[in-house]
């Protein structure tokens, strides 16, 4: 399951990219040397061939690469949902625990956010039911990850972060919440993210 925003086969197609535009650019540099250098040449017309077939195709090319290159770059317009899950301890303790997703705004499904959070539920569920007590945010957040992963490869989903929004001990001394900047949403609410670079 990858976090990172845009993915890494993104960059590393982005990366390609720029070495053909690199490429380009020196076959362009190339080429004006060698006018620069024809200049005194009495043919014109070899000139002008070489501007129109060579010189003209390769400056179209370098624009066009350039735009594959922005596109692969672009991180993805990432869309929030938050889920509640109470799975009960070995002692029949119930946990609240209250998560967000992040992922791409085209996943925004309800058949997709049904086998994530039935993938979850189950999992989070069959784990706690062999701890004594629960876990802490960072482990939690592990077991999901290692949960889900299958399901997101499956799904085909490119993107997928998970935040551990709340967790609601037995006993309230021990009551943990991962705090936001904003007030996150309604439980099963959705929230929309602007796209950011991780």
């Amino acid at each position: 399951m990858n976090e990172q925003n845009p993915p890494p086969d993104h960059l590393a197609t982005a990366e390609y990219f720029q070495k053909v535009q690199l490429g380009i650019l020196a076959g362009c540099l190339m080429i004006l040397l060698y006018l620069l250098v024809a200049l005194d040449s009495a043919n014109l017309l070899l000139l002008l061939m070489v501007l129109v077939f060579l010189a003209l195709p390769l400056t179209v090319a370098f624009f066009v690469v350039d735009q594959k290159v922005k596109y692969w770059e672009k991180p993805f317009q990432l869309y929030s949902r938050e889920f509640s899950y109470k799975p009960k301890l070995k002692s029949g303790a119930q946990v609240p625990v209250q998560v967000e997703y992040q992922f791409p705004t085209e996943v925004n499904t309800s058949d997709t956010l049904d086998r994530i959070h039935a993938a979850a539920s189950s999992g989070i569920d069959k784990s706690y039911s062999l701890l004594s007590d629960p876990s802490d945010y960072e482990e939690t957040r592990r077991l999901l990850v290692q949960v889900l992963s299958p399901e997101i490869e499956r799904l085909g989903i490119e993107v997928f972060r998970i935040h551990i929004v709340k967790i609601q001990y037995p006993s309230q001394r021990y009551s943990f919440s991962m705090s936001y900047p904003e007030e996150p949403a309604s439980i099963d609410a959705p929230r929309s993210l602007a796209a950011r670079a991780t």
